[in-house]
């Protein structure tokens, strides 16, 4: 959620309510929707604008959670489900702004766009580091607070909901990035800072802790939003200008908990209720009773999906006191009070938030919460929702024991439950040309598939799904999805018997659905890549605009090899350390390498998994020289937006939406195939740079076998691939960019074509730096190498 203004405004004190503190030793509950979104913001280095280069993503999540096991501390992460009711106008609203966003987003900007693929790579790398971690069916912040109730433990996030909790509380800013010695323990701590309620409260003259839930519903949150109060804010009066309290928000909430210190729960409710208009009193009792509920008495019911035991859950259940707030009051007698709650100087009502950006809701991802909402205060209240109690058990309802089980795991996306509960899909925005039509077209057919399984035992769903895509004005806009029921001959089966199908049924659901032609040859490549070479050939045959090519092919192709070197070699985006850290080895067998780089080691038709077994460091090290370039972006290209081509990243925008939807089809099947780890296959910024250097090849094919020539086994795990989809995408490889070549002009001196130039990233210096480089494409190249 986020509540608007309080976290700068809590930075802004923070020697009054923040401390040092040493962490370690202890369970950590984990905002995983935020922490996953801050990895990125702060630390992930990836260039945004090409579409996740997911590889360093994933690298520096590793460290985040070494980093904790090193300290002793033990993460519980819980994740975000689907949206309720009363968020859905604030998540079109914010797809909305990612779509403006995306519209104009270069390479040379600094603002973070999160690539749709992000939150897999996380979970993936939290199933290697085995992290506990588990999904809740809506909205996380209450359970997150409720386990960490439970286990007196703090909570990481950066959503400043946690300030009005009651829970210890670190804010992820406040978190140091590595690890120090302790200075009261033998070994190793995180410093950071940790929110304590009772110093906040104090600081308010002993100010009732009950009442932290209605500051929140005052100041106005996702579910909430303070146009509602109007008529109670128009009577606040602010204090006056100070350093700390520079704006209208940040005055706001000093003046709120200024004038709340006498009261108690009850008394402040009915202050602010007596301030609102007797018709709307009760929808808006109703509504402040289920946001103060939310914060107080949610369930730890987490904590079985969590590992914990169910004697250890029912004992805690059991001790539970949960009596929800109610006002205790007869709402219509109340008089309406219309004089002012004077604190000095009146409230202006064209205040802007422009100077108090929040960074704490990061369930919306690409926005951080700085939307300039001046509009709230003109929101009638009779356009508000009611509070939708159904949302709490829906799930039990609409989904089988196995479905839930596995939804708690974190197994599928959440937007499973926003098909299944109000049969609508919102399509993550992504970086692409938005002069085509929008990427997540091509995958509408998968998205059709999933949503029929979900809901092909339910009654009650008399309607298609609904999808929320940019249009081609570039709005927010919705769209009934044809079903695809014809497309198999047998009915679907229903969500309860899905688990229980044979996998060979199972199996056809998802090749019959990407059109896998019996011609690609599974057996050939390696059981984690199947899934993602089968989703290549369906994305190359869906024919939307641009067209896919063969240079696209064989950049995604090429690029599945740098997952195998960094198993080799370990993570390394810098020659110069690469070199340095291998370069004795390299020496060493540098005369063995000489004599086996011209043999044939395997068959002409070797599966990439018996080439895999013979793939050693020194082929690794080779093949680093060319790749590792191609992982930046040249100098030249940095400073220039013109450079830019974002209709090649258009393409594999395309792609990823087709592998996201087919990852997630794969997954509710039950796992038919292996499900391909995205960040050891997939770096937007190398696929870019690939594409431009293939594109000026004439025979793609044979400028890879030049330039992995010292690298056999990675060459024949290359050739495998293309052999294993080159006859299903015979027209394909037929169709290739390479373009005319530009005719010298005699009377001026050659030069290198800027954009070109800037497009492709320097591998071959490097390579012709270790050895002469015989280009097949240009027959006097071995003029070069005979000097």
């Amino acid at each position: 959620m986020g509540i608007r203004g309080l976290t700068t405004y809590i930075a802004r004190h923070s020697e009054q309510y923040l401390e040092p503190f040493e962490l370690h030793d202890t369970y950590l509950v984990i905002d995983g929707n935020s922490i996953a979104c801050q990895l990125y913001n702060w630390h992930a280095r990836c260039n945004c604008a090409f579409g996740g280069d997911y590889d360093r993503y994933a690298e520096y999540v590793r460290e985040f959670f070494d980093n904790l096991t090193r300290c002793k501390i033990t993460p519980l992460v819980l994740i975000d489900g689907g949206y309720e009711n009363k968020k859905i106008k604030t998540t079109y609203s914010r797809l909305r702004s990612k779509i403006k966003m995306a519209s104009y987003f270069t390479h040379t900007q600094s603002l973070k766009f999160f690539p749709i693929l992000m939150k897999e790579v996380f979970r993936d790398v939290m199933d290697e580091k085995r992290v506990k971690y588990a999904q809740c069916a809506f909205e996380a912040d209450d359970e997150i607070a409720a386990v960490a109730r439970v286990l007196g433990c703090p909570v990481l996030s950066y959503d400043s909901d946690f300030f009005v909790y009651g829970v210890l509380y670190i804010p992820y800013n406040t978190l140091d990035a590595g690890y120090v010695k302790g200075r009261k323990t033998n070994g190793y701590v995180k410093r950071c800072k940790i929110y304590r309620v009772e110093k906040f409260l104090n600081s308010f003259g002993g100010l009732d802790r009950s009442l932290l839930p209605l500051i929140a519903t005052l100041l106005g949150n996702d579910y909430i939003k303070r146009g509602v109060f109007k008529q109670f804010f128009q009577n606040l009066k602010l204090s006056k200008l100070t350093k700390k309290n520079s704006n209208e928000q940040q005055r706001r909430i000093a003046a709120l908990l200024n004038w709340l210190q006498p009261y108690t729960l009850n008394s402040a409710v009915r202050a602010v209720l007596s301030r609102i208009q007797k018709e709307h009193r009760r929808r808006i009792m109703s509504e402040m009773e289920a946001v103060i509920a939310g914060y107080t008495s949610s369930s730890p019911r987490m904590l079985a999906p969590l590992g914990f035991s169910k004697e250890y859950v029912t004992e805690v259940e059991t001790s539970r006191v949960n009596s929800p707030f109610k006002f205790q009051e007869d709402f219509n007698s109340l008089e309406i009070v219309e004089d002012s709650i004077n604190l000095e100087e009146p409230l202006k009502s064209d205040y802007n938030y422009e100077d108090d950006q929040e960074h704490d809701d990061s369930n919306n991802e690409n926005d951080n919460d700085n939307e300039d909402d001046n509009d709230e205060d003109d929101e009638d209240i009779s356009d508000y929702d009611e509070v939708d109690l159904s949302t709490e058990n829906f799930l039990s309802s609409a989904a089988p024991p196995w479905f839930i089980a596995e939804y708690s795991r974190g197994q599928y996306p959440p937007y499973f439950i926003d098909m299944m509960y109000r049969q609508l899909l919102f399509c993550p925005p992504q970086i692409e040309d938005y002069f085509y039509p929008a990427s997540h077209l091509g995958s509408l057919k998968i998205i059709s598939v999933i949503f029929e399984l979900l809901t092909s035992n339910r009654k009650d769903v008399k309607k298609n799904l609904e999808y929320v895509i940019r249009d081609d004005n570039n709005r927010a806009t919705r769209y009934q999805l044809q079903s695809c029921r014809e497309m198999f001959s047998f009915n679907y089966p229903p969500l309860k018997d899905l688990n229980t199908l044979p996998l060979v049924i199972r199996e056809g659901i998802l090749t019959c659905t990407l059109e896998t032609p019996k011609e690609f040859n599974t057996d050939l490549v390696l059981p984690e890549w199947r899934l993602y070479l089968a989703t290549i050939i369906y994305w190359s045959q869906q024919g939307h605009e641009p067209l896919v090519t063969s240079c696209h092919i064989y950049a995604l192709l090429c690029s599945m090899l740098f997952g195998i070197i960094d198993q080799n070699l370990g993570f390394c985006r810098s020659a110069h350390k690469l070199k340095a850290k291998y370069n004795d080895v390299i020496k060493t067998n540098a005369e063995n390498r000489k004599s086996l780089v011209d043999k044939v080691l395997f068959p002409k038709n070797t599966n990439s998994t018996l080439a895999g077994k013979y793939v050693t460091p020194e082929d690794c090290f080779s093949a680093a020289n060319f790749f590792i370039p191609y992982f930046n972006l040249h100098p030249k290209m940095s400073s220039s937006p013109k450079a830019f081509n974002v209709t090649v990243v258009h393409s594999f925008s395309q792609f990823q939406s087709c592998l996201r939807y087919s990852m997630h089809l794969n997954a509710l099947l039950g796992y038919p195939y292996m499900q391909p780890k995205v960040a050891e296959v997939y770096n937007g910024t190398l696929l870019y740079n690939l594409y431009h250097n293939f594109k000026k090849r004439n025979s793609i094919e044979a400028y890879i076998n030049v330039v992995l020539k010292d690298s056999p086994s990675l060459l024949q795990i290359f050739n495998t691939l293309t052999n294993a989809i080159k006859q299903p995408l015979a027209t394909v490889f037929e169709h290739n960019v390479n373009q005319k070549r530009r005719r010298k002009n005699k009377n001026k001196s050659t030069k290198v074509d800027d954009e070109e130039y800037m497009s492709c990233a320097s591998g071959d210096e490097i390579l012709e730096n270790n050895h002469p480089f015989i280009d097949p494409n240009n027959p006097f190249c071995v003029l070069n190498a005979m000097e």
